[in-house]
């Protein structure tokens, strides 16, 4: 196995997909409580 960098490449994919993940998670949440953040001067 000469693709050393795969595992690397793996382990990016997996942690930004989980970061993906978590930040639908916080939407759906303040969306289901009715909650809709929103930017400064907005």
């Amino acid at each position: 196995m000469r693709r050393r960098g795969f595992h690397y490449v793996a382990a990016a994919v997996v942690g930004v997909v989980g970061l993906a993940v978590a930040v639908l998670i916080a939407v759906l949440g303040f969306l289901a409580n009715g909650y809709i953040p929103t930017g400064p001067g907005s």
